[in-house]
């Protein structure tokens, strides 16, 4: 019990594996320390640091780019090796990268063919070198139709112009746009769209109006855009309408100004995102010369306002989800927001939050919290890992987010309700530093000092003795306040009786 103590410390003493910022006092000073070193003198390890993927696609020729960083951690050779890119198990294409020595160079893929759904990517070095598992790296892309949006406006000359560009300007967007008259929609032809945007007009068929009522319970979203064409009167006889219109605003004649900007919404609501990431893009820019006057009804959501405190864009209840109502046209007249670099990301992400898109990541990181969405209606979900293994989330309701965390690399697939996706987990980059550290540089970072070790009550004879005798005097002074105590309470007895 008396002998000296000895740690034996067998490690590869990977200096990525250190936090240099946490001490940790573990082993005491009197321990005899030897260690073992594992790790390689001069490591040749070439890994994959990251993958830079454009996740999703509308086409069958993927036109998004797959980029992968080639990590050479040879500090005095350059090296080339051969990259190649599959989708399942078969190789798309193949290129060999130079990367200098301790540095990083770029793969970049494109062009290939994407069937529909998700695809199980990998981009791997085809050599062999000290550690193989970063020669590997796994992504997951999909392939999606586009979104189909119809428009709906009042047949004015160039009354839909700005909108239909603003989803039609890039044969890469995700939109499949129809417009049609109000005067010619029919049931049939709202419940084919995903999406239906209402661009001023005077008043709908009733039946159009009814199918629309419909298609929001199984998951169409729908955009009320209010202007010049709207008939206020009809319009309050919509009782699904979230909202109250008052009276047709003309900021210069009813307010006595020249306009009126956006200025506030709510920056947690996934229409916003844009927004409140970037410097460039801002919503007061855009100037508003008239409007309609709403007043959002009970269970409602003013999602913006104009600076006189007046509603600009109103949701409706969670019971009736799927429905927003915009005041001022998008035709560049009664205000000038077509105009601005801000009226593309808006338009867009308010069909996206109406359409339930979501835009999955490429790939996770082993041990990163994964988000896994409800749907339309409330569901069982479920995670299978790469080994088969079923993991149960519970149920989740509309909308409604939970995370898991990964402990294995390789394809998971979520499962919500009926609905499928697979997302793809790699082991930290990290890793893939061999370079190893000096052993007393660990060592010196988790032995007790003298100054811890006294600390830690780890005091040799002579110390104890004398701390002993220190604290010995401490008794001394408690007795005496003990007894000065209990004298004072006999004299006050005392004091209180004679009175």
């Amino acid at each position: 019990g008396g002998g000296q103590k000895q740690l034996v410390l067998i490690s590869d003493f990977q200096r990525n594996g250190w936090n240099r910022s946490s001490r940790e006092s573990v082993i005491g000073s009197d321990v005899k320390t030897e260690t073992v070193n594992l790790s390689v003198e001069k490591p040749t390890n070439v890994g994959i640091d990251s993958v830079s993927v454009d996740q999703t696609s509308f086409t069958r020729t993927y036109t998004g780019r797959v980029i992968a960083r080639i990590h050479n951690h040879r500090k005095d050779d350059a090296v080339s090796v051969p990259v190649s890119v599959s989708l399942g198990d078969k190789e798309t294409a193949r290129k060999t990268v130079n990367v200098p020595a301790n540095q990083t160079a770029l793969a970049e893929f494109t062009g290939f063919d994407l069937p529909l759904g998700f695809s199980k990517g990998r981009v791997r070095i085809e050599a062999q070198d000290p550690l193989m598992l970063d020669n590997d790296f796994l992504f997951a892309l999909e392939r999606r139709e586009k979104l189909n949006v119809l428009v709906i406006d009042a047949g004015r000359a160039k009354q839909s112009l700005y909108l239909r560009q603003a989803f039609t300007s890039s044969p890469d967007l995700p939109y499949e746009v129809m417009l049609m008259q109000a005067q010619s929609v029919t049931p049939e032809e709202v419940a084919r769209h995903e999406v239906v945007v209402v661009n001023d007009v005077p008043r709908l068929p009733d039946k159009v109006r009814e199918r629309m009522d419909e298609m929001r319970k199984s998951g169409q979203g729908q955009l009320i855009i209010l202007g010049e064409n709207s008939d206020i009167t009809w319009w309050n006889s919509y009782g699904k309408l979230p909202a109250k219109l008052v009276q047709k605003i003309f900021v210069a004649k009813d307010r006595g100004r020249s306009s009126v900007s956006l200025t506030t919404y709510d920056r947690n609501h996934n229409i916003f995102k844009p927004f409140e990431k970037s410097t460039k893009l801002v919503l007061n820019s855009a100037q508003f010369f008239a409007y309609v006057a709403i007043e959002a009804k009970p269970a409602a959501t003013v999602l913006a306002k104009y600076e006189d405190g007046s509603a600009a864009l109103v949701e409706s209840s969670k019971d009736d989800h799927g429905l927003l109502v915009f005041n001022s046209t998008v035709d560049n007249k009664w205000n000038d927001l077509p105009l601005k670099p801000s009226f593309l990301p808006l338009f867009h992400e308010m069909i996206h939050y109406l359409s339930r898109y979501s835009e999955s990541r490429g790939w996770y990181v082993l041990g990163e919290g994964i988000p896994v969405v409800g749907g339309l209606a409330s569901a069982a979900a479920a995670v299978i890992d790469p080994n088969g293994d079923r993991q149960a989330l519970g149920n989740l309701s509309t909308g409604q987010t939970r995370f898991f965390t990964p402990v294995k690399p390789g394809f998971h697939e979520i499962r919500v309700g009926p609905d499928t996706r697979f997302v793809a987990v790699n082991p930290p980059s990290s890793e893939s530093n061999l370079e190893s550290m000096p052993p007393e540089d660990l060592l010196a970072s988790v032995q007790r000092t003298q100054g811890e070790a006294q600390q830690a009550g780890l005091f040799g004879d002579e110390e104890k003795e004398d701390y002993a005798r220190r604290q010995t005097g401490w008794w001394y002074f408690l007795l005496v306040a003990l007894l000065a105590g209990i004298a004072e309470i006999y004299i006050a007895n005392r004091a209180y009786k004679a009175s």
